[in-house]
């Protein structure tokens, strides 16, 4: 198939339109280029039609019409072709922008314009069928030429207006000339010597006459003439001229004639019946010669090859004896009426009939009769028409399937139609969403022709959407990989192999300032196969991104002795087991704490460091961890007893935690045996110190802060626990709301306003600070806090942490009371400043005293 524009100019040529043609793209291209139009290539005067012609709008019916035509292939073999058109109106564009026109353009309606699809069909049965009649009609030529040696005749047929338009190679021959050539074209006159009207025309006509040859020997010739009646599609009327050489007494270059055969005296019947059976026997169809009362005279060769009986069983029997039971009973009855009457209903006529064979078996055929005057004899041809109807059939058949499939073609165009009006009103709608893609897109054909881009490849690339939109995709690759890629594409679609179709795979691509950048293409095809599209990421910065990973990578390696070297050097044994309690890793305090090597240690269970009743049940533990997930003892701090490789055992702190993602637990020991001394000297000298320790350990705790995460609407999409604790409401209630539902009214008034001033300006007021504002519970009530900005660079969304400052108000005032105790501790402090600084030094937590 091919689609065209009204100007003729081809806009789309599907794969076997292309192999047709043997072309690589005809888009773009005229339609003569490769079709010439006629109404019927069976018509003798068949005009050829311009492309106006055939798109002209009276032509069509329904939107479609059927020409002929002939195709011209890139080779410039010319070839006949059966045409559908299928006219498809649509909305002017820039269709034909840009595209050349035709001087056959034809000016569509205001406001419209059309499509034409033409499908395309070449007419190979019919091509056959024209060599079976040019063999057929050599055939005939050649048993006509048989006929005419064996009865000593040479044929001539001249047209109406005497010229000579065919000669059998014998009249040559006859007149002494070396070639039948020499006397076409020429009239009659030329060989009757000037009488040749008296034969023109005529229904039949007989004169013996003495003509003279090409070197001036008169020679005796016997001419019959017979007029050729004209044929359906021709009005000319012609004639059939035989020449036939007869001897006269005393006339010696006639006594014998031009094959060496005998010639005969006038009057004498010529003995030919020799002759005769061969011209028969060399007739493609059947013939009977039978009497006035049916009975067979002669049959020929293929009579008895079509019918099954032999000539011996053939003479002297009743030419019923090849007829149907219905026929052949009333057959004589036929003929004795004709005998009577004379009135010819089946004499001098050709009609169709059914003939039976020797087996009983039937057959259809064409039965042509004709009588001889002379003898009275009744001559009957019969060509079998089995393997036309066949033929027919077949034809007829394949005309319904023709008519089918141009039903559902019909149908089809119809859903195309609505489908292209359909893409049509959504094409700015499609192209906003892909020109709103992170990713560059490319759509190509399976020439590699860019088709389609988006406003991403245009700035990733640097050419705009006309530099890229009919070149080949390879102007965006490196030329090590340009050089290849066409024949990549040719090798996937003559195998259907795969290889980066349905995949990703990181490639280099090339930019319009030669520049390249590495990138990820992905690429599909389409549901039709005619086109695929190519997503392509840059990855640019994510490289610059994994370079910096590596090299901290690389850092973190170069490091790894040194980390070993701290745990190892670390002042707590330590332990990492897997899910089985196995020992994978250990430190080595651990060796020196727990008496083993780190031989000893590694594959080990954990349980070997416990005593005997927490050992037994130590498995059991971590099962239920593993079942249920429940962290008893995993992410706290708890005092156990641990048992050495001699046998005795010693308080010590055991802190576990569980490396995410690597079904591993790591575990601190830490020796309480010398702290727990230390702890009972500093309880009972620092009381004053732990005090404020409490204290401390208060704030921290204290230091989670309520967290609100709001999009550029103001809307709440996050909030965190503490957040319900300190405002009241739940997080179900949050969620959703504007986050002016935490502020004052006179300050919740003018929230939104502020955001908007600050989207349009740019202008950051709060973001990036800390200040102190007042926030209202779901109660109603107010508290001051300190209200921390910041934007996530991505997402646009705006994070804000509260921190709660009722407890540090309360607490301003409480210091400020006790300075004045603490400047006298610190007097006291000082004096003891040895001891205290020793306890403290070998304390286990980090300790500051700040003011």
């Amino acid at each position: 198939s091919l689609i065209c524009q009204s100007n003729g100019v081809i806009w789309h040529a599907n794969e076997p339109a292309r192999l047709m043609f043997n072309t690589h793209d005809p888009q773009g291209v005229a339609i003569g280029t490769y079709l010439s139009f006629f109404d019927s290539l069976n018509k003798i005067e068949n005009p050829r039609l311009s492309w106006g012609d055939v798109i002209s709008a009276t032509s069509f019916r329904n939107e479609r019409k059927n020409v002929d035509g002939v195709g011209t292939n890139a080779a410039g073999d010319r070839f006949p072709v059966a045409i559908s058109i299928v006219r498809i109106q649509q909305q002017n564009s820039s269709t034909n922008s840009g595209q050349a026109t035709s001087s056959e353009d034809q000016e569509a309606p205001e406001g419209f314009d059309y499509l034409f699809c033409l499908y395309i069909r070449k007419m190979i049965p019919a091509r056959m069928e024209l060599s079976s009649l040019e063999e057929k009609v050599a055939r005939y030529s050649a048993t006509r030429d048989a006929i005419l040696r064996s009865s000593d005749q040479a044929l001539a047929v001249v047209d109406s207006a005497g010229i000579i338009r065919e000669v059998s190679s014998d009249l040559a021959e006859m007149f002494g000339y070396e070639d039948e050539n020499q006397l076409t074209n020429r009239h009659i006159d030329f060989l009757l010597q000037g009488k040749g009207s008296h034969y023109l025309e005529k229904e039949l006509s007989s004169a013996e006459v003495q003509l003279v040859k090409k070197n001036g020997v008169q020679i005796n010739v016997r001419v019959v003439s017979s007029m050729i009646p004209p044929t359906e599609g021709a009005s000319d009327i012609g004639t059939a001229i035989t020449f036939k050489m007869v001897s006269k007494k005393g006339n010696p270059q006639c006594q014998e004639n031009r094959n060496g055969h005998n010639s005969y005296a006038s009057g004498e019947l010529p003995k030919t019946k020799n002759a005769t059976a061969g011209i028969l026997d060399a007739s493609f169809d059947s013939l009977f010669v039978m009497t006035e009362q049916c009975t067979i005279e002669m049959v020929n060769k293929t009579s008895c090859d079509m019918f099954g009986w032999t000539e011996e069983e053939f003479i002297g029997q009743n030419i019923r004896m090849i007829m149907t039971s219905e026929v052949a009973t009333n057959h004589d009855d036929y003929v004795s009426r004709y005998l009577e009457t004379g009135i010819k209903k089946m004499m001098g006529t050709q009609r169709e009939v059914v003939a039976q064979r020797k087996d009983g078996s039937t057959f259809p055929c064409v039965l042509g009769l004709s009588k001889c005057k002379e003898s009275g004899l009744i001559c009957g041809f019969i060509r079998d028409l089995t393997s036309e109807k066949k033929s027919q059939a077949v034809i007829l058949e394949k005309e319904r399937e023709l008519f089918n499939k141009e039903t559902q073609l019909i149908k089809k165009h119809t859903e195309a139609k609505t489908i292209l009006n359909d893409l049509v009103k959504n094409q700015s709608v499609v192209m906003g969403i892909l020109d709103a893609s992170f990713h560059s897109l490319f759509v190509i054909d399976d020439h590699c022709i860019i088709h389609m881009v988006n406003k991403k490849s245009c700035e990733d690339f640097g050419w705009t959407k006309e530099e890229f939109l009919g070149r080949n995709i390879s102007m965006i690759m490196t030329p090590d990989v340009a050089a290849n890629h066409d024949q990549f594409m040719k090798n996937y679609l003559s195998t259907g192999i795969k290889k980066m179709i349905g995949t990703q795979r990181q490639v280099t691509a090339r930019r319009k300032d030669g520049s390249t950048f590495p990138c990820t293409l992905g690429l599909s095809e389409t549901p039709n196969g005619e086109f695929y599209c190519g997503f392509i990421r840059d990855l640019t910065q994510q490289k610059k991104s994994e370079s910096e990973m590596l090299e901290k990578n690389k850092e973190l390696i170069r490091n790894e002795s040194l980390v070993r070297g701290i745990l190892d050097a670390s002042s707590h044994a330590l332990f990492v087991i897997d899910e089985r309690c196995t020992i994978k890793m250990v430190n080595d305090r651990s060796c020196e704490v727990f008496g083993w090597t780190k031989e000893e240690f590694l594959g080990n269970n954990i349980n070997m460091i416990m005593p005997a009743h927490i050992a037994m049940h130590h498995d059991q533990y971590m099962k239920n961890f593993l079942k249920t997930g429940i962290k008893k003892m995993i992410g706290t701090q708890r005092e156990v007893t641990a048992c050495r490789k001699d046998g005795t055992t010693f308080p010590c702190m055991l802190d576990l935690s569980e490396a995410k993602g690597s079904g591993l637990i790591c575990g601190f020991i830490r020796d309480r045996t010398n702290q727990k001394v230390a702890e009972m000297a500093l309880a009972k000298k620092n009381k004053s110190l732990q005090e404020k320790q409490d204290i401390m350990a208060g704030i921290l705790d204290a230091s989670f802060h309520a967290l609100f995460v709001i999009n550029e609407k103001c809307i709440i999409q996050m909030v965190n626990e503490k957040s319900c604790v300190v405002f009241g409401w739940r997080k179900d209630e949050f969620i959703g709301k504007n986050i002016n539902m935490i502020m004052p009214s006179d300050i919740a008034v003018h929230h939104d306003q502020y955001m908007k001033q600050y989207l349009e300006t740019g202008v950051k007021r709060m973001i990036g600070t800390q200040r102190e504002v007042t926030a209202q519970r779901k109660d109603g009530t107010t508290f001051p806090c300190v209200l921390g900005l910041s934007e996530t660079q991505q997402s646009g969304m705006i994070c804000g942490f509260i921190r709660d400052l009722t407890e540090e108000k309360a607490h301003e005032a409480k210091i400020i009371e006790k300075q004045l105790a603490a400047e006298k501790l610190s007097c006291d402090l000082e004096a003891n400043q040895g001891i205290i600084m020793g306890i403290l030094d070998a304390a286990f937590h980090a300790l500051f005293v700040i003011d």
